[in-house]
This record gives C-alpha cells, structure tokens and sequence, in this order.
C-alpha cells in the first residue's frame, strides 16, 4: 500500500495563497485566481519499491512507460500551481494538435501536448482517450474520430475478457436503494487480485485520493487494458483533459501538485511548475509553429 504523506487532502488548502486578496491587486486579475485559491491539490502518494516491485507492476508498467508514475519526486511551488490554474486553457492548431497555454511569472507560454509530455517526462502518444464517467461504454463517446488522437477503442466486452472481471454480486446499494448494475459497470473488488494493485496506484496518482472508491472509473479500465496488452498509453492527453475537467468544475481538486520528501520514497505526480520552468529555455513559446513530426 502506498503510504500517504499528507492525511488529509483538504490541508492542501494552505498550499494556495490568497492572492485575490493582496492590497491593490487590480479586480482583473483577482478574478482569476478567486475560485481557483480555494481548491485543494491533488499531490498522489508516496510508492515505495517494495510496492511497485511487487505484482509485476515494474515490469508491467515500464514496458509502455508509465513507470513514471512512481518515479516522480519534486518540490511543490504553490504560487506557481495558482499561476498555472487560474489561466490554463486548451486549444487547437489547424492540424488538430492541442495546445496548452498558461502563464507563470508574467510569462505567457504555449506547449504542444507532445512539448507537454516531454517537458513532464510522459508518454505523449498511444492510445488517447479522457472521461470522468463509470459506465465502459461512455468511452465511445470520448473517442476523438479523427485527428491526430483517434484511437481504435476495444469494445466493452473486450476489456471485460481481457481484464477478466468476476461478477460477484450485479446488485449494489446506493443512498440505502438497491441498483441494478448494468455488465459495463465495474465494481473493484471484481478486479483479480494483481490488478487491484495496479488500480490503486493509478488511481491515487492520476485520478485523486478522494471520490468512491468501490467502482472501476472507465478510463481506469482503459489505462489496466493497454498495461496489459503492452500498447502505449498516452498519458500526456489524459492529464490535459483531467486538467481541463479540473478547470471546469468549480469544486474539483487541482490535479497535479507534488511535494518534496527525502524519504527515499517517491511521491508519483507530475513534476511541479519549478520543472517547467527549468525546461522551457530551449524552445519558442511565443511564436508556436506546428512541428512538421506533426
């Protein structure tokens, strides 16, 4: 089990300066960063190797390069998160490629997804796909149908042979009703044991500490699936439309924040704006061009 630094996400909070409220702040600015300085930080948790070694998880996992979600250990800047989100938004170039722009420290800058992934050290192609929804089957409704994120999804009832659920029980109690599950609806204890494992490692470092646990979120099935087949996941799409969702919805947490712990232990996470900027020097952000690798 990963062990978890900070015990309450909520704390979180005291990360975010109240910038809204610094004297003489223009009111266009405080608008900004107003709904973002209440947030709570999505920071993962600590996964130490005798975690990720056991299960086949190191392997598994490092064959399409998502080691990195326990390899990731860096310091957080809580400025530089409330710059990040109070502005971040998402476009496309003519050729449907997505472009994230931001600014931190006065400084506007746009990325690619594939200069995003880079710059973060993810996979940034593969198998493209983002939902916040529990039923498989809204992952057809995700799936970009042209561009360069198309993916070729597998049915529902391909994940459910290929990640070999176990039905237990199809009825489930919700605010003390009875539910009919529906065979696209996953509970995690029908996970086989190894990937229950894998689930909670990418669920507390991509997804968020917090919501219900008891249930298989469809693109978590999805990530378990191309694990498994040994296919690229990526990783790099998923975290700009989470970020996007995030953006969206007024009381989400803010995914990703990191936290330094020199324990030895790795806090799996995207690296902290410090990373960014550290790594922006070498390319143009004011003039993007389209990649011809594009």
């Amino acid at each position: 089990m990963p062990r978890a630094t900070v015990g309450d996400t909520s704390l979180t909070r005291s990360y975010i300066p109240k910038v809204s409220q610094t004297p003489g702040i223009a009111p266009s600015i405080a608008h900004f960063y107003k709904p973002i300085e209440d947030r709570c930080i999505h920071e993962g948790r600590v996964v130490d190797q005798l975690y990720y070694t056991s299960d086949h998880i190191d392997r598994c996992f490092s064959n399409i390069r998502l080691n990195c979600l326990y390899k990731i250990n860096e310091p957080i800047v809580p400025h530089f998160v409330l710059d990040f989100y109070s502005q971040v938004t998402l476009q496309r170039d003519a050729f449907r490629v997505i472009l994230i722009s931001f600014m931190i420290q006065n400084e506007f800058i746009t990325l690619s997804l594939q200069q995003f992934g880079q710059i973060l050290i993810i996979p940034f192609d593969g198998q493209a796909i983002f939902t916040n929804e529990w039923d498989l089957g809204s992952l057809a409704y995700s799936e970009e149908p042209e561009g360069p994120y198309h993916t070729d999804l597998p049915t529902p009832e391909e994940i459910h042979q290929f990640l070999q659920f176990q039905r237990i029980d199809p009825n489930r109690t919700i605010k003390n009703k009875t539910v009919i599950l529906s065979p696209n609806q996953v509970l995690t204890k029908e996970l086989r044991k190894d990937l229950k494992r894998w689930n909670e490692l990418i669920y507390e470092n991509v997804i968020g500490l917090g919501g219900h646990r008891d249930h298989l979120p469809a693109c978590l099935a999805h990530i378990l699936y191309f694990i498994l087949a040994e296919q690229q996941y990526n990783l790099a799409y998923f975290f700009v439309k989470r970020i996007e969702s995030a953006r969206a919805t007024t009381k989400a947490h803010l995914p990703y924040g990191d936290y330094d712990e020199d324990d030895g232990a790795s806090r799996a996470s995207t690296p902290s704006p410090t990373t960014y900027l550290n790594s922006l020097k070498p390319l143009d952000y004011q003039q993007y061009e389209v990649p011809t690798s594009s």
